[in-house]
């Protein structure tokens, strides 16, 4: 589940950045599927990689980044 998720965020991500064609997220969807794969990898007893970013879009968006 944890490489799912982190494949999902990845490839958004890439798409936002580029031309923005196959993305499956929106701004809301991002904020959720980044705190359920915290969980997940917690649950795995790893460490959850610390985001510099919570959106696609905002203060705290991947453009600002």
């Amino acid at each position: 589940m944890a490489v799912a998720l982190t494949k999902l965020l990845y490839e958004d991500f890439v798409s936002y950045g580029t031309d923005g064609r196959n993305m499956r997220l929106d701004d809301e969807g991002v904020v959720l599927v980044i705190k359920a794969h915290g969980a997940v990898v917690r649950r795995l007893a790893l460490e959850a990689p610390a985001w510099p970013f919570r959106t696609f879009d905002g203060p705290q968006g991947f453009d600002t980044y």
